[in-house]
């Protein structure tokens, strides 16, 4: 082969290499020259035996599984690092839940008020699994949107005791003028049990006579539970507001013998045929239902 026949040929093969390295072909060419002893020819053999064996994963498919909506090996996706206001980072476990749990999480925060009650919903749905996203539900009781409140407040009902510490947060939702809302924030009250008494006592004092009543109905319906309860009831005896005295009395009878320092009290109101009274004071005296 003439020189400029060699130099034709070694010009073409730097052109091809050269599309090669700006376009990322999963084949590598390899041109060899007859009677030209390519040193670079095994190597190049071998990158692309490994190129037609390994099926490279494409990047929408990484972005699918980012949110959540794709499906991906333990190795090429890692768990979700989260993390909430003064709180160390959230370490999700390696599933599609968990990452489902960190999108829903970073949602809760959107400024896109239907997102985010989008999530709060979707939290709600999940029961105890949404126990990870306990500092954001919390946070998003204080939320603008009602609706996004009201299903956190669901999404904590289903936690149980361990949502104790979003308990302050709830009592402030006692006046909250949605139905559903209450429902659920009561719900969640119930649910923590006596961890949520002190909040609960404290809202006995407030300025609103619905979040007085609400506080001593919430009492009521946790039972013997609020034993702890009893002196503040017995004080809101004297409320000023009709129903809010008509709840305590109601609160007494349903905590039961517990509540005997009621029974003075309790008793004068039966002497005066009020209805309440006449029902609450067998239950603390153990003999009714």
């Amino acid at each position: 082969m003439t020189d400029p026949q060699v130099q034709t040929v070694y010009t073409v093969k730097h052109v091809a290499l050269v599309l090669l390295a700006i376009l990322g072909g999963a084949a590598v060419f390899s041109f060899v020259t007859p009677g030209t002893n390519d040193e670079g020819a095994d190597s190049r053999a071998a990158v692309r035996s490994e190129s037609t064996d390994a099926s490279p994963r494409r990047p929408d498919a990484e972005l699918l599984e980012a949110e959540g909506l794709g499906t991906a090996t333990q190795e090429t996706v890692k768990p979700p690092a989260l993390a909430v206001k003064g709180k160390p980072p959230l370490q999700l476990p390696r599933t599609e839940a968990g990452r489902e749990l960190g999108r829903l999480i970073r949602q809760l925060e959107d400024h896109d008020p239907v997102v985010r009650e989008d999530a709060a919903w979707d939290l709600a749905h999940m029961g105890r699994k949404a126990a990870p996203a306990l500092a954001a539900l919390t946070k998003a009781l204080a939320d603008e949107n009602g609706a996004v409140r009201e299903w956190a407040a669901e999404a904590l009902s289903q936690l149980g005791p361990a949502a104790a510490p979003a308990a302050p947060a709830l009592g402030r939702l006692l006046g909250e003028k949605r139905p559903g809302a209450v429902e659920s924030v009561t719900a969640a009250l119930i649910g923590i049990g006596r961890a949520a008494v002190p909040v609960l006592q404290a809202a006995l004092r407030d300025e609103e006579e619905l979040r007085r009543s609400r506080a001593a109905g919430t009492l009521g319906r946790l039972g013997p539970r609020a034993r702890a309860a009893v002196p503040a009831l017995i004080a809101a005896l004297d409320d000023e507001e009709f129903w809010v005295r008509c709840a305590a009395i109601e609160a007494l009878g349903r905590i039961g013998p517990a509540a005997a320092d009621a029974l003075p009290r309790l008793e004068a109101l039966a002497r005066e045929r009020h209805g309440h009274a006449l029902r609450a004071v067998p239950k603390i005296r153990g003999t009714g239902r």
